[in-house]
C-alpha cells in the first residue's frame, strides 16, 4: 500500500485509524496474556512488541503525523516529533509537563527496547544458533507483558475512558 504525500502534519485528531491502532494494540495485549499462560513465551513477546510499535505509531497518527513504516521507530525522528505528540496527547490528559515527558519517554523506551527482541522472538539466532524458545523463557515474557501492561494502564486506559469505551483490565502475571 503506498503512502500517502503529505504538505505537512494534519491536525490533530482521534480518527478512525488512531482507534484502529489502539484497539488492535488491546488485542494484541489480550493476545500476549493468553500467550503467556499458554507457555508460549516467544510468541508473547512478539505480541508485545507489536502492540508496543502501534501505540507509538497510534500517538504519531494522533498527532498529525505519518507513522514509521518500520517496526523500530527511530529515537531521532521520536524527539523531533515529541513536541507535536506532546500537544496531541494533551487533548486526552490534564496539562502536566513533567509527568507527560516522563510518560512519552518511558513508552518509548518500552518500544525501542521490545523492538530490539523482535527478530530474536520470531527466529531465534542464526549466529547463536539458537532458537526463540532458548532465548525467551518465562521470566522474559512475564517481563514484556507487565511492560505492556504498564503501557495499556498509562496511556490507553485513560483514552479510552475519555471516549467512554470499557477500561482493559492489567493481567496477573508472576
Amino acid at each position: 500500500m503506498a503512502r500517502r504525500a503529505t504538505t505537512g502534519p494534519r491536525p490533530y485528531k482521534y480518527d478512525k485509524f488512531v482507534d484502529r491502532y489502539f484497539r488492535r494494540a488491546g488485542g494484541l495485549y489480550a493476545d500476549a496474556q493468553r500467550r503467556f499462560s499458554q507457555g508460549r513465551y516467544p510468541e508473547t513477546v512478539s505480541a508485545v512488541q507489536e502492540a508496543l510499535e502501534l501505540i507509538v505509531k497510534g500517538m504519531f497518527r494522533a498527532a498529525g503525523l505519518d507513522p514509521p513504516a518500520r517496526h523500530q521507530i527511530d529515537d531521532r525522528k521520536f524527539a523531533e516529533e515529541l513536541r507535536r505528540v506532546r500537544e496531541a496527547v494533551r487533548t486526552w490528559y490534564p496539562r502536566d509537563d513533567e509527568w507527560e515527558d516522563q510518560r512519552m519517554g518511558r513508552i518509548f523506551f518500552l518500544a525501542s527496547f521490545w523492538a530490539q527482541a523482535y527478530i530474536a522472538a520470531k527466529y531465534g539466532s542464526d549466529v547463536l544458533d539458537v532458537g526463540p524458545s532458548e532465548l525467551f523463557g518465562r521470566r522474559e515474557a512475564a517481563l514484556a507483558v507487565n511492560h505492556l501492561g504498564e503501557v495499556v494502564m498509562m496511556f490507553i486506559r485513560p483514552i479510552a475512558k475519555s471516549k467512554g469505551a470499557q477500561e482493559p483490565q492489567l493481567p496477573e502475571v508472576q
